[in-house]
Parts: structure tokens; sequence; C-alpha cells
């Protein structure tokens, strides 16, 4: 886990035309317009004559959170934006890394399929949440960094036609929970985590009283048409969890040697924590 006191980033990749039209919207549209007309190099004298009327506010808030910087008529965002021609060749850097990346994947996926038996379904689940999504620490330190790990956020637009991630929440019981979602699925994540309690209910093996949930769960697949539970759940310290572990020191030591990090973010001008 990164701690908290880390510092927090972000980086934007973008391909789309600059914004255009009326300001209109809820509030954090109109944040968003700032953002990408400043991030287009558009000048603080252009930006008031566009508005919004309180423009200034919205300046200011976005400075203090360390979106945007103020410098005389310019307006430039307080992270990197790769775009343009400069967003093509990165892409192609990270193609090239995810072809290096290919066979120790390919490893790692043959191993975990083993490893599940007749539970396929967990494979990208556990090879994206618990193998990919826990490597940054260890592929910085075996990468050889100065500094600390920061904590990044990246905005990527458009978004990515099979754009993934993970939710995770502690639970009762020392457990956590992880749900992989699809963009299909996002509308759903909310009603889905007021399910966490009965969720751990069935992980320990104990009956969901509520017909309601109950309901809910079988509409999720935590639940087959018979009523046995689907969850897929295993405990720390296992044979699967020190598997994954091991697989997860594999893909760090893979991504690490994948890309020269120092070099490709001086080409791109961007620091290699943010990188």
């Amino acid at each position: 886990m990164v701690p908290t006191y880390m510092r927090v980033t972000l980086c934007c990749l973008l391909s789309a035309p600059a914004v255009t039209g009326c300001w209109g919207g809820p509030e954090a549209h109109g944040d968003n317009r700032i953002v990408s007309l400043c991030a287009r190099g558009t000048s603080m004298s252009e930006l008031e004559a566009l508005g919004p009327a309180d423009l200034d506010q919205r300046l200011g808030e976005l400075v203090d959170g360390r979106v945007l910087r103020i410098r005389n008529d310019s307006c430039p965002p307080a992270f990197p934006v790769i775009e343009g021609v400069e967003r093509k060749e990165f892409t192609e850097v990270a193609d090239a890394a995810a072809a290096a990346l290919g066979p120790v994947v390919e490893t790692i996926v043959a191993r975990l399929r083993k490893r599940l038996g007749g539970r396929e379904e967990m494979l990208f689940h556990l090879l994206w949440s618990r193998v990919i999504d826990e490597v940054w620490e260890e592929a910085w330190e075996l990468a050889s960094l100065d500094g600390d790990l920061p904590a990044l956020a990246w905005v990527v637009y458009p978004e990515h036609q099979y754009a993934v991630g993970t939710n995770y929440d502690f639970l009762p019981g020392d457990a956590s929970l992880a749900v992989t979602w699809s963009r299909a699925f996002m509308d759903h994540l909310s009603s889905f985590s007021d399910l966490n309690w009965e969720i751990i209910q069935v992980a320990w093996g104990e009956t969901v009283a509520a017909s309601e949930a109950t309901a809910a769960l079988t509409e999720y697949g935590i639940f087959d048409a018979e009523g046995r539970s689907r969850l897929f759940s295993y405990p720390q310290g296992e044979r699967l969890d020190s598997l994954m572990t091991e697989l997860t020191k594999r893909y760090a030591e893979g991504l690490a040697q994948a890309v020269d990090w120092a070099e490709t973010a001086r080409r791109f001008d961007v620091h290699h924590g943010d990188f």
C-alpha cells in the first residue's frame, strides 16, 4: 500500500480536439473545461473572455488543488500532458513494453490457470487485481528509481474502449473484497457495494437472511440459479495467495526491465515518478 502522506500527482493523455461551446452542465463539468482549455494553451485573457462568471473562484480552487498553475497570462496544468505526436510516440513505447511483457504474462496465466482448476472465470480478475495491480512498489525498487514511489492518478481521454478497473473494500474479519469491473458494470458499483455485509456472510458460509439481498446477489452472480455460492475466496498465506505473491514479483521484474524508465521520462520531459 502507498502511504497516504505521499504526494498525489496527475498525468493526462489527450487526443481529442479542444472543447468548444457553452459552459453549462454541473460544476465539475465547468472545471473540466477550464483544465481542458488551459491544457490546450488558452491564455488567461482568452479564458476571462470565455467565462464563466465565477472563473476567479474556480481558478483559485484548481490552483490550490495543484491542478493548474498561473504564470503571467498562462494557466498551464500542474501535471504532465501528453498529446498529439507525443501521444502517438508514448503509445508506441507502451505497446513495445507490453510486447516485452507478453511472455512473462503468458507464464503467469498458465500457472494461475492450473491452480484455479474449475474456476477459470476468475483468471482475468486475479491476474489484473492481485498480480498486476499489486506490482508498483516492488517494480519501483527493482527499477532502481530515485525517490519515493508517488501515488498517481491518470486521466486518459478519450477513454480506452476496453477500460477496466478494480475496486477494493475492507470487510469485517480482517478480510478484503476486490471487484473487477468493466464499463458495462460501472453503473452497478454503488448498489453492489451496499451488499458488502451480505458478501462477507457468504464468504464465511453463513446464511443471508434478507430475501432482497439474496435476489440481488443472485442477479450479480454471487449465487447460481440453485442458490449455491459462486463467491471466490481464498485465505491469506495459503497456497493460492503465496503463488500470486510469487507471480507479482515475477511481473515486477519484467516490468522493471521492459522500459528504460529514466531515459523515457527524459524523452517526454516528465519526471520518472510521474511517468
